[in-house]
């Protein structure tokens, strides 16, 4: 040890002028305490660069993160804006589902829809004291929205589907009730006591009577089977049209028809053409309605 303390490197320092040089002895320990140091700060200025690197990429993902949250709690939000809005809209359906039924005298409370229900859909729940950040108000209002919906939807689907077949079977009540002119031209003969144009005695008139010209369209005035399609005595050519609920029509003096007995018609079709067939005096259909076997007044069911 007192040999490494006894060697020593010697430096000159030779200046430019005239000054004396400058002798320095160094013992050889110095450099090697001098070369630790600088290796130690090598190591510890790399690891000081490293973990500025590092510190600065993690710095970098916080930010992408904390962006990321920032677009995911908006679209989140905008998710939540929309479930909202959903759950306004199922209100507004059930709103029209009882509105519909009250308007066509069915009976409400066969409805989903309900004025506690109403309610709930409207306020979204009772308010929850717990929740302190604006994330945390917008995810419960979106699942309380959600969870409304959920329950509504399975319940108005079966209303909605009530309503469907109450309103086709009124549909299909209102298509077998005879509501439009069976032809075109003016009622010259109506229902009840009349002179018989054939034997000029009073006499009861079944049906009306609207003239027009040979070949005029004649419409079925109803939904309906086609009952016969034949000549049928004073009639004529006729055809007796059932529409249930005991309701029939009759066409007769007709010229030539458009159906066959057993046909299906819907109200509105061409059923056959005007004439004077039968006990006629010219050409015109002679009109019947039939309720329960009983003649009644067509003009009631005119438009």
């Amino acid at each position: 040890m007192d040999k490494e303390k006894r060697k020593h490197f010697t430096i000159m320092i030779i200046p430019h002028s005239e000054k004396k040089s400058v002798v320095l002895n160094v013992p050889v320990y110095i450099f090697k305490i001098i070369s630790i140091m600088l290796v130690m700060t090598s190591i510890l200025s790399i690891m000081f660069i490293k973990q500025y690197y590092d510190y600065r990429e993690e710095a970098k993902y916080a930010q992408r993160s904390k962006q990321e949250n920032k677009n995911l709690t908006r679209e989140f939000a905008s998710v939540a804006k929309d479930a909202i809005a959903l759950r306004d809209k199922v209100a507004e359906i059930e709103e029209l589902d009882i509105l519909i039924r009250k308007q066509n005298d069915f009976d409400p409370t066969k409805s989903y829809y309900s004025a506690e229900n109403r309610k709930a859909l409207a306020q979204g729940g009772p308010e929850d004291k717990t929740k302190v950040t604006a994330s945390s108000v917008v995810a419960s209002e979106a699942q309380e929205a959600i969870q409304l919906i959920k329950e509504s939807v399975p319940e108005l689907q079966e209303s909605l589907e009530e309503l469907h077949t109450l309103m086709e079977k009124r549909n299909s009540e209102e298509s077998a009730k005879p509501s439009i002119r069976p032809t075109s031209g003016n009622i010259n003969s109506g229902f009840g006591y009349r002179k018989d144009p054939f034997t000029f005695r009073p006499d009861f008139h079944t049906g009306i009577d609207i003239a027009n010209r040979t070949g005029t369209p004649i419409y079925a005035t109803a939904d309906g089977k086609v009952i016969h399609a034949k000549y049928d005595g004073g009639y004529g050519r006729s055809i007796l049209i059932y529409h249930g609920d005991g309701i029939s029509t009759r066409y007769a003096h007709l010229s030539r028809y458009a159906v066959d007995a057993n046909a299906e018609v819907k109200k509105g079709t061409l059923i056959g053409y005007m004439g004077s067939s039968g006990r006629s005096t010219g050409p015109h259909l002679h009109y019947e309605v039939i309720i329960n076997g009983k003649p009644t007044d067509p003009t009631k069911f005119l438009p």
